[in-house]
């Protein structure tokens, strides 16, 4: 490969530059003269509107005798019907915008202006009428000209009705391109950094060896993750070569194809996902951002040979002006990744397996001591014994719990639903919790709509959801606080909190008047054995795994949890879980944990 001299190389980055300033520097100038003769137009329409009215009042003037706003009259037809043909055929409207040049109307609004046009031929020709014979002849109203404002006073209304739904079909217009400005300026800012990126990128490469350069470009080729960038239609816009390397596709043939007929979306059954039900959709519909982990991961693509593979991806919206423009799609091959956390949850539930078996048989012995079935104990041994019980118990809740993930995680558990009284399921949850309740004097409020009758839910899922969520609300309330519960049906497309639901589903909420969760751990909070640091001050023994299998049974379920906290003054979690519940596995077991985080 021949060396161009690095003089002829920075040379070549300064033209690049100009010559994006230069595209730049036009493209910007086209959409002003656009814009600006969108605004000539929309102001020649509306002056139309308002010429329209000012006929039939000078033509009621003069017919009433007042020759001399006869010449006016005469202006306001003129004016009216010049600026009308250069609206509907193109050419000059008289003082809108310094006499811009107007382009023909587009074909889709021909049609109104052709209404407005079959009326206004005739409503001109009444006004002529007026304009050109005498208002009284021997005295007596000219019985003509009577009739032509009698025809102009029936017909102002429907006159002024067309010319208004021609403002109104050009604003709409303008409405439309603008928009389609604002997202081509947006790929052209996007391309800008792209541009100025890459030339920077450039000028440091240059000043380098060749091995050095090399060794950069093997480094940006070795990035695994594929973006695609599409537009509000679902059309995509942009596809890097990852994303193409990923998918078994051409990137620059993508361009301009609907993001669907690419991306072939199933969920973890194998079964094709609607389009309404795919992230991409989601995020073009609602606006809110949606990400998927290894953990998470519901979702696979397909290749173009028919292959598929497990993702982890986040789409993330693109808004300008408050309007959502696209999405940009950022995913990534997660096969090994879940192969290797597989491994992980398999070695867990092995180790926690082998490591139940002794913290069950001190149990044992512990409880026999405790009851002093085999001789009595003094005090101190007493003392010991109950507080080696206290962590013994604790070390059995955390052994279940592990089980619980790996099981989850392996998607090896009972999920089979059946009818559940809810609300009898809180109070016994609550009932658990009763102990260090009255220890810290917290108030419970429970609100439960008074209509609500048996659910199809797993039981023994929800009752674990709950467990952690509860028993997470009571240990992180100082005394004298409050916790309230509330259960209720909502229905397809009803707002809980700041979102809205897809389906039927159960909803529970607990607040709390508790410390609350820093903002800047908010998304961490569902994350496997972590804990905010303030959670860590007021609580040593948690576990960092109660909401972590929580959020991992509500996503199984395809159900929904979330929060929301302020720091000092509580916080708050909504559950929303389908109510047509799960489908039992075969070879599954059932889940053992309590709460515990």
């Amino acid at each position: 490969m021949k060396i161009i001299p690095i003089n002829k190389k920075l040379w070549l980055v300064f033209f690049l530059f100009f010559v994006l300033a230069f595209t730049n520097f036009f493209i910007v100038r086209y959409f002003e003269t656009a814009r600006k003769t969108d605004g000539a137009i929309i102001d020649a329409a509306g002056r139309n509107r308002m010429l329209s009215q000012q006929l039939g009042f000078y033509a009621e003037r003069v017919v009433r005798g007042n020759e001399a706003v006869k010449e006016t009259l005469k202006n306001i037809i003129t004016l009216h019907q010049v600026s009308f043909y250069a609206l509907k055929d193109g050419g000059v409207a008289p003082e809108i915008a310094g006499n811009r040049f107007l382009p023909p109307t587009i074909p889709a609004i021909m049609p109104i202006a052709k209404k407005a046009e079959s009326l206004w031929l005739e409503y001109k020709k009444q006004g002529e009428i007026i304009v050109n014979e005498p208002a009284f002849v021997d005295g007596a109203l000219n019985l003509t000209v009577s009739g032509a404002l009698d025809f102009i006073e029936k017909n102002a209304s429907e006159m002024l009705r067309r010319n208004n739904d021609l403002v109104k079909a050009y604003v709409e217009m303008n409405d439309e391109k603008q928009a389609q400005m604002n997202f081509v300026l947006f790929i052209l800012l996007v391309f800008n950094v792209i541009v100025v990126g890459l030339g920077a990128w450039f000028t440091i490469l240059i000043t380098k060896s060749e091995e050095s350069r090399a060794k950069e470009e093997a480094f940006l080729e070795s990035i695994g993750d594929g973006l695609a960038v599409i537009d509000k239609e679902g059309r995509i816009v942009e596809m890097n070569k990852t994303a193409g390397e990923l998918l078994n596709v051409i990137p620059i043939e993508c361009i301009g194809k609907k993001y669907d007929e690419i991306f072939l979306v199933k969920n973890k059954k194998g079964e094709k996902v609607s389009l309404n039900d795919q992230p991409m959709q989601i995020v073009l519909t609602t606006g809110k951002k949606v990400s998927t982990t290894i953990a998470t991961a519901a979702y696979y693509y397909v290749r173009k040979d028919g292959t598929q593979f497990p993702v982890a991806t986040t789409v993330t919206p693109v808004v300008l002006n408050n309007q959502i423009i696209g999405a940009i799609d950022v995913f990534r091959d997660i096969t090994k990744d879940k192969d290797i956390d597989q491994a992980k949850s398999e070695f867990v539930s092995l180790a926690s397996h082998q490591l139940r078996s002794l913290p069950t048989t001190m149990k044992w012995f512990l409880e026999m001591l405790l009851s002093r079935e085999v001789g009595p104990l003094n005090e101190k041994q007493q003392e010991y014994f109950e507080e080696v019980y206290q962590n013994n118990q604790r070390m059995i809740i955390l052994i279940n719990m592990l089980l619980d993930v790996s099981r989850i995680e392996l998607g090896a558990f009972v999920a089979t639903p059946e009818l559940t009284n809810v609300i009898d399921l809180a109070k016994e949850v609550l009932k658990e919790s009763g102990l260090p309740i009255r220890a810290k004097k917290i108030s419970i409020k429970e609100i439960y709509a008074p209509d609500l009758s048996l659910v199809l839910v797993n039981q023994k899922l929800l009752r674990i959801v709950l467990q952690n969520i509860i028993s997470n609300a009571v240990k992180y309330t100082p005394a004298d606080g409050k916790i309230s519960v509330a259960i209720s049906l909502k229905q397809k497309d009803e707002n809980v909190g700041d979102r809205k639901i897809g389906e039927n589903s159960l909803v529970i909420t607990v607040s709390d008047t508790g410390y609350g969760i820093p903002k800047n751990q908010y998304d961490k909070i569902f994350t496997k054995f972590f804990r905010a640091d303030n959670a860590r001050e007021k609580d040593s023994e948690g576990t960092g795994l109660g909401l972590y299998l929580a959020k991992l049974i509500v996503n199984h379920i395809q159900g929904d949890l979330w929060f929301e906290s302020e720091l000092n003054q509580g916080t708050k979690f909504y559950l929303v879980i389908p109510v047509e519940g799960q489908e039992k596995k075969e070879k599954a077991k059932e889940l053992a944990a309590g709460a515990g985080d």
